[in-house]
């Protein structure tokens, strides 16, 4: 009976369905928007490819993309051929165990809204491919663009309750032997397909050395909390996506220990980028441009800075002779380190306090 309901509902809606995602209007809404809605879709290839660089290519071309400061082709749904061995066992089974039937449903319901308003496969897009994704940004509480990738969440605990279903129905039917060697087998697999999750996609374009200037650093402020300028200044709106990824702020800051001016900030609105921008001499330090020594005064007489690191590649020879000749030049900044990549400064505090310290 409920496979005829089922049947039913399919063939009813489907014409209708499609027709409207066939729709001109229907594809010109889904290419109109927002890129995150593209940037946070799950990429169907995800569901099929190991986390190692190794193993997958679209691991590699994720990592590429990232290195060049684009934006994520696609988030990964890889739970593990094990588990989706298991899943299609599940599925098969859908007319045959009533228990597994809600649970089935709810997984194709999640599948389909973390693929995104259109279909993403191995770093490809086909916007002509619409899917109901499409929706999401209509509905209440569903517009954020993360919601897409979230949905992984809900997805995966429905494949670990239909394989365990499933598991529970093959033990049953095994002696107590088969069952511990088969439990031993199983984590054995598990474990080695999934060991690499989460597996940062930094590692395509970082080898995770620390440079000595931020050790330096760490040695100097000895545990005390203090505040770093990193320059060029760089910051990113999580929300928006605003700005270019920098190796510095997701991993640098764990060997100095220091907070940073800027950096990668999430669920900012642009009104506090619009403020922070309009302080005094920051909009020096954003376009990289030649600084003089009163903007630099400026800057270090509105926002409190302990620390202040210079990365000599990141500007032209003439640009970088402003900033070093200013901070050479305050009367409160003392140069610690240098070395050919970076020089570094300590800005000493009024108040006698010199070593980073509040």
């Amino acid at each position: 009976m409920s496979a005829l309901v089922l049947a039913t509902a399919l063939l009813t809606t489907f014409p209708y369905t499609q027709s409207y995602l066939a729709n001109p209007g229907t594809r010109s809404a889904v290419k109109s928007l927002p890129v995150d809605f593209e940037t946070f879709s799950v990429d169907l290839a995800g569901f099929f490819s190991p986390m190692h660089p190794w193993l997958s290519g679209l691991s590699q071309k994720i990592a590429a993309d990232w290195k060049r400061g684009g934006s994520l082709r696609g988030t990964y749904g890889f739970f593990g051929y094990l588990w989706m061995f298991f899943l299609v066992a599940g599925i098969s089974l859908f007319f045959k165990r009533k228990a597994l039937r809600l649970w089935i449903l709810a997984w194709l319901v999640f599948f389909f809204f973390c693929l995104g308003p259109y279909l993403k496969f191995h770093g490809l897009t086909f916007t002509d491919f619409v899917l109901p994704g499409y929706l999401l940004p209509t509905l209440p509480l569903l517009g954020s663009a993360r919601t897409l990738s979230r949905f992984v969440v809900p997805l995966t605990l429905c494949t670990v309750v239909i394989g365990c279903m499933v598991l529970k129905d093959l033990f049953q039917k095994w002696s107590l032997g088969h069952r511990f060697a088969c439990y031993a087998g199983l984590v054995l697999v598990a474990a080695f397909e999934t060991a690499l999750i989460p597996y940062p996609l930094q590692v395509g374009i970082t080898d995770y050395r620390i440079p000595p200037v931020y050790q330096a650093l760490a040695e100097r402020a000895q545990g005390r909390e203090g505040v770093l300028l990193d320059l060029p200044l760089h910051t990113q709106s999580g929300s928006h996506w605003k700005g270019k990824r920098e190796t510095r702020t997701f991993f640098y800051q764990t060997a100095h220990g220091q907070r940073n001016v800027g950096g990668f900030s999430s669920k900012l609105d642009d009104s506090v980028f619009d403020f922070f921008r309009k302080l005094p001499g920051v909009e020096a330090f954003w376009e990289q441009r030649p600084i003089t020594r009163k903007e630099l005064e400026a800057f270090l007489a509105v926002i409190r800075v302990d620390w202040i690191v210079v990365e000599k590649s990141r500007y032209d020879r003439t640009t970088l002779e402003t900033y070093l000749t200013a901070l050479a030049q305050t009367p409160n900044v003392r140069k610690f380190f240098e070395d050919l990549d970076y020089t570094a400064f300590q800005v000493l505090r009024p108040s006698g306090v010199s070593d980073g310290s509040k």
